[in-house]
C-alpha cells in the first residue's frame, strides 16, 4: 500500500522561518518609528530653546538700550543659576566700530580721501559678509 503524498512534508521549518522574518520586519518598523519620534522630539526641543534664547537676547537688548541704565549697573549682567540662562550687555560707543567707507578707500591705495577701485569693493564686501 502506498503512503499518501504530503506536499508539505519536506517544508517543516517554513512556518518558523516566515514567523522569524515577520518578527524581524516588525522590529525594524518599531526601531524606525522610535527614530522618527526621537527626531521630532529633538526638533520640538530645539524650537523651544531657540525661542527662549531669542527672548533672553531681546531682554538684554532692551536693558542695554534703555537710557536710564548706567554702564556700572548690575542689571547689565543677569544669569539664572537654576536654568543657566542669562545675558551680559556690553555698551560700546560708535568710535569702536569700523568705518567701512574708510576701509574701502584704504584698500584702493588712496588713503581715506579717495574711493577704492570698483573691483576692490566687492572683495571687501564679500570679506565682511564671510566675517559675519
Amino acid at each position: 500500500m502506498r503512503t499518501p503524498f504530503h506536499p508539505f512534508r519536506h517544508q517543516k521549518g517554513a512556518a518558523l522561518m516566515a514567523v522569524l522574518i515577520l518578527i524581524a520586519i516588525l522590529g525594524i518598523a518599531c526601531i524606525s518609528a522610535l527614530r522618527v519620534i526621537s527626531c521630532d522630539m529633538e526638533l520640538a526641543s530645539s524650537k523651544i530653546h531657540g525661542s527662549r534664547a531669542r527672548q533672553i537676547a531681546e531682554m538684554g537688548i532692551a536693558v542695554g538700550t534703555h537710557n536710564m541704565v548706567e554702564p556700572s549697573d548690575p542689571i547689565l549682567r543677569r544669569m539664572d543659576e537654576e536654568t543657566g540662562e542669562g545675558y551680559e550687555v556690553k555698551v560700546t560707543s560708535e568710535a569702536g566700530r569700523f568705518n567701512i567707507n574708510a576701509l574701502l578707500g584704504i584698500a584702493g591705495g588712496q588713503g581715506s580721501q579717495g574711493n577704492a577701485p570698483q573691483d576692490d569693493k566687492p572683495l571687501l564686501r564679500n570679506l565682511f559678509v564671510d566675517w559675519g
